[in-house]
């Protein structure tokens, strides 16, 4: 059992590092900082939970009869079974959602209106961004969220088992500290295959870019799958034989500022940062306009998650943070 779920994270890091138009893309947040650009949750919620209750209706029309975490696993499979259509695809040839480039913009103008754009050669498409409950994010951090929030989840899954970790009784105090305790330390591991993959062919090695926001949705998506089953609220429970959602999935409950690659910055390789320096110097003063500031003042509002704070502490006693962040936006405008 342990294993199979350990080969089944591996086949899903290597089905990822082979679907680049999914993952290895970049996104230019920068060219949507003063754009007004419509709130496409909705959308994105309807379709989401669309594909979420087909794959649940197909496991009450079967045979088996399945856990609670197996069910869970299934909807992961049936994003990692979708991998580009679900989640990138979709969203890319969807005229109801707004985005900058806007929809009839091709990707050569984008590229060319880039931060990338004096890359001599551009190996990877650029993602659009989207407002999503007003967090502006590229299309890539649906990817992300679903599929490699969804590995975090197995790792998680595979430790808990591991160490017999069960739920605690939530009307007990004791016990829900001392369960969130080893749930962080057990969220910390899944975290570092993030880290990992980001420093590797999933971010720096093939962009030269270290994404932190890519890290913040894959720890949103682990959230997501782990609230399917556990918490004080799950998701999922079986009523007269059936498995059923007892609400719908609401990214509101997800998105915040630090999927927005202007405000949670990414750091980038020495060759890369060479290339784009210049483009990200013309965004200095752009930070000053009002728009820019007041979305900035509304994202200080949300509280930095679990993730960002355990990352700053392990890239700072790792002794990385400060020797990168020199390539970094930043740094750029002081």
């Amino acid at each position: 059992m342990y294993l199979n779920i350990t080969k089944f994270i591996f086949l899903i890091l290597l089905l990822i590092s082979t679907s680049y138009p999914s993952f290895a893309l970049e996104t230019d947040n920068f060219l949507a900082l003063t754009e007004d650009i419509a709130d496409s949750v909705d959308i994105l919620n309807q379709h989401y939970n669309q594909v979420i209750q087909r794959r649940i209706d197909r496991i009450n029309n079967g045979r088996f009869n399945k856990t609670c975490h197996n069910v869970a696993t299934q909807i992961g499979k049936e994003f990692i079974r979708g991998i580009e259509k679900e989640t990138q695809t979709w969203v890319m040839e969807n005229e109801d959602i707004d985005r900058i480039p806007r929809y009839n913009v091709s990707k050569y103008s984008y590229w060319k209106d880039s931060i990338y754009s004096r890359s001599i050669v551009h190996l990877v498409a650029i993602a659009p961004t989207l407002n999503v409950n007003g967090i502006h994010m590229g299309t890539d951090k649906l990817s992300h969220f679903f599929i490699l929030g969804f590995s975090y989840y197995l790792k998680y899954l595979l430790d808990t088992k591991n160490q017999g970790l069960e739920e605690p009784d939530y009307n007990n105090s004791q016990s829900v500290a001392e369960f969130n305790s080893e749930k962080k330390r057990l969220f910390t591991r899944a975290i570092k295959i993030g880290m990992s993959t980001e420093k590797g062919i999933l971010g720096k090695l093939p962009t030269g870019v270290y994404s932190f926001g890519d890290l913040e949705a894959n720890f949103q998506g682990l959230t997501f799958y782990y609230s399917l089953c556990d918490g004080p609220k799950p998701y999922l429970k079986v009523v007269d034989g059936n498995w059923v959602m007892t609400r719908p999935l609401d990214l509101r409950e997800y998105v915040n500022p630090y999927l927005d690659e202007t405000y949670n910055h990414s750091v980038y390789t020495p060759w890369r940062w060479w290339t784009i320096k210049a483009n990200l110097s013309e965004y200095c003063e752009t930070m000053e306009d009002p728009k820019v500031v007041e979305r900035f003042e509304r994202y200080k509002k949300y509280a930095p998650s679990f993730s960002v704070l355990r990352l700053r502490e392990l890239l700072t006693r790792a002794n990385t943070l400060n020797l990168t962040s020199i390539y970094s936006f930043q740094n750029l405008c002081d």
